[in-house]
C-alpha cells in the first residue's frame, strides 16, 4: 500500500500535466502564427517570437517527464535552455535549417524566463482561469495577424 504522502505527490504531478498540455500548445502557435503577424513591430516579431515560443514551449515538453523524477523549477529551466541553445548551436541539430543569429540566445532565456514564471504564477489549481484568459489573446492575435474582420455587434 502506498503512503499518502507519495499519493498526494503523485496527484500534484499528474494535475499539472493538462497545463503544461495547455502551455506548449500557446508555445506551438506563437511558432506557427509569427510568420502571419503583420502588425507593429513586425520585423522583430518574425526575428525572435519562433525563438521565444519554442523555448518556452520546450520547457513545459520537459516539465512533466522532468517533473515526475523530482526535478525542481530551475533544474528544468536550465535543462530547457540546454536543449534551446544545443539548437541554435548546432544549426538545429543539423536536421532543421537555422538561421544564426546571436540574440536567438537572448530571445531562448526570455522565452523559458516567460515559461518559468508561467509555471510559478499558475499552480496547478489555476491553469484553467490561465488558458480561458488567454484564450481570447490568442483569437485577437489570429484576427490581427491574418486580418480576418470582427463579427458586427448584434444587439
Amino acid at each position: 500500500m502506498k503512503s499518502p504522502k507519495a499519493d498526494n505527490g503523485q496527484k500534484s504531478i499528474d494535475s499539472a500535466v493538462p497545463r503544461n498540455v495547455v502551455f506548449v500548445l500557446v508555445g506551438a502557435a506563437g511558432l506557427v502564427l509569427k510568420g502571419s503577424y503583420t502588425g507593429p513591430e513586425m520585423e522583430f516579431v518574425h526575428s525572435y517570437l519562433g525563438n521565444v515560443a519554442a523555448s518556452f514551449a520546450v520547457y513545459f515538453i520537459l516539465a512533466t517527464p522532468l517533473n515526475r523524477l523530482r526535478f525542481g523549477r530551475a533544474l528544468r529551466a536550465v535543462l530547457a535552455l540546454g536543449v534551446v541553445e544545443l539548437f541554435e548551436a548546432t544549426d538545429g541539430f543539423s536536421i532543421m535549417s537555422n538561421t544564426y543569429d546571436p540574440a536567438d540566445y537572448l530571445a531562448n532565456g526570455l522565452g523559458i524566463a516567460l515559461a518559468l514564471s508561467g509555471s510559478n504564477i499558475t499552480g496547478t489549481r489555476t491553469y484553467r482561469a490561465v488558458a480561458r484568459s488567454l484564450v481570447p489573446v490568442v483569437v485577437e492575435f489570429i484576427r490581427a495577424s491574418i486580418r480576418v474582420p470582427s463579427p458586427p455587434l448584434t444587439r
